[in-house]
């Protein structure tokens, strides 16, 4: 070789065979390295980075604290890139299926199962620990759920446009302001991965009308329409995050509906409030369509699983919606009663929670959201009676933030209680929790997030 700049004291021989140099010690320098070829460890190409393909587009880079891993969204299937070019086709994400007509009319659904994140976590159980988790291993896991909104609601005949932000690990609660276009009392709402929506809102206490409103799941602020946006035009889409698709507005008026969420699905149905049908918005494309075998009274609330979601409007109308194939039957739970007016509570955890009175009640009913089926008896709520429930789903405990209470004539409230799924059991919560910016709001809508993937349009 022809030269070697290193103390000599830390290299006993330096052997050469054709264009590799071998050293059996460690060298100390205390300059510069000059190289033009690669740097190998055991052989293989050192890198800095985990490994990135197409599939880690949009990933972000995470660490279990000892090793670096992206936490990833398949771009062709939850980030932007799902949303591009897709107007005037008839090919959508999440699951690039053809939807059988223009512009998503008609749109049809994949039997998989979307996972929009994985990678390794960490979440609190309902004693205040941590426990370790994969994200994306199974439906619990899909995403963590960290945050939550209820928008809209009422006092006395005032309805409010304000956004409230709970962060669910802490159980704090701030305003956000007056971010929905229209106002919202006597609604409901669904989510998906990224965005909220709430269904009939207009600038009036109570009444019937066919606009949507939409929030940022990321940023808890307003959407708007696109710059082709009008109500009405049913073809016009727009993909960036924060305008709406011109036909996202319901296909019938609705008044009071009750909603729910095909999370593996990306899609929202509504029923009640109005129309005999339930009506199907596309979260991805943003469209909205009909499903046949609805009901029609308002006062309706809705709860959603892994496989379905259901619809109540009394014990006389209440639907479920097999997310595999959009089928709608009648349901019905041993030990049931009431109305949609004392609402429900969704979670993941393979069973929901029904309102199981009228307005200003107390009990709840426990059921499968797989079988339809109740579990146990009936049991009263730790709070006063209460109905028009704003209830917030979240990861392992879910939330009612603010309702119509008995008591002293009746009122709109800020009373928020927090109900825990591995005990079934309630807690109180005070100031830092409730709801902010009015002195009460009951008949709103939640919606729920992960900050790991409503990040993930912002990359």
């Amino acid at each position: 070789m022809s030269q070697l700049n290193a103390a000599t004291t830390q290299v006993n021989t330096v052997t050469s065979s054709g264009s590799t140099v071998a050293i059996p010690k460690n060298i100390d320098v205390t300059g510069n390295i000059n190289f033009t070829g690669d740097l190998l460890q055991n052989g293989v190409l050192f890198e800095t980075l985990p490994s990135q393909s197409p599939k880690t587009a949009g990933g972000i880079l995470m660490s279990d604290g000892k090793n670096a891993f992206w936490g990833t969204a398949a771009a062709s299937e939850s980030t932007q890139a799902a949303f591009q070019g897709s107007y005037g086709t008839n090919n959508f994400g999440p699951y690039n299926t053809d939807t059988g007509s223009a512009n998503a009319q008609n749109p049809s659904i994949s039997s998989g199962n979307y996972n929009p994140y994985s990678g390794e976590g960490q979440w609190y159980n309902y004693t205040g620990g941590t426990y370790n988790i994969t994200v994306g291993s199974s439906f619990l896991y899909r995403s963590i759920f960290t945050h939550g909104y209820l928008v809209g609601g009422y006092r006395g005949s005032n309805p409010w446009r304000t956004v409230n932000q709970i962060y669910q690990a802490t159980d704090v609660t701030i305003c956000r302001g007056d971010q929905l276009d229209r106002a919202a009392s006597y609604v409901d709402g669904n989510f998906g991965d990224f965005n909220g929506y709430v269904y009939g809102t207009q600038n009036s206490y109570g009444g019937s009308g066919q606009a949507v409103s939409s929030i940022n799941l990321h940023t808890g602020t307003n959407r708007s329409f696109g710059p082709n946006g009008t109500y009405g035009h049913g073809d016009a889409y727009n993909s960036t995050p924060d305008s709406i698709g011109a036909s996202i507005d319901s296909w019938d008026s609705t008044d009071d509906p009750g909603c729910a969420s095909g999370q593996q699905t990306q899609r929202g149905y509504t029923a009640g409030g109005g129309p005999g049908s339930i009506q199907r918005l596309n979260f991805v494309t943003e469209m909205s369509t009909r499903l046949g075998n609805g009901f029609g009274n308002g006062g309706a609330t809705g709860s959603e699983g892994e496989t379905r979601c259901h619809l109540f409007g009394d014990t006389g109308n209440a639907r479920y919606v097999q997310f595999s194939n959009e089928s709608v039957s009648s349901y019905s739970l041993s030990g049931w009663g009431g109305d949609g007016w004392k609402k429900d509570l969704s979670t993941k955890w393979g069973f929901c929670y029904h309102g199981n009175g009228n307005n200003v009640t107390l009990p709840w009913l426990k059921f499968n959201d797989v079988t339809s089926s109740s579990i146990g008896s009936a049991f009263n709520q730790v709070d006063i009676s209460s109905g028009e429930e704003n209830m917030c789903m979240g990861q392992d405990w879910g939330y009612c933030m603010g309702n119509y209470a008995g008591g002293g004539g009746g009122y709109q409230n800020n009373r928020t209680w927090k109900r825990f799924h591995a005990t079934d059991g309630d807690i109180v919560l005070g100031f830092k929790a409730e709801p902010k910016g009015h002195q009460g709001q009951s008949s709103g809508a939640c919606f729920t997030g992960a900050f790991a993937v409503t990040g993930l349009r912002y990359q």
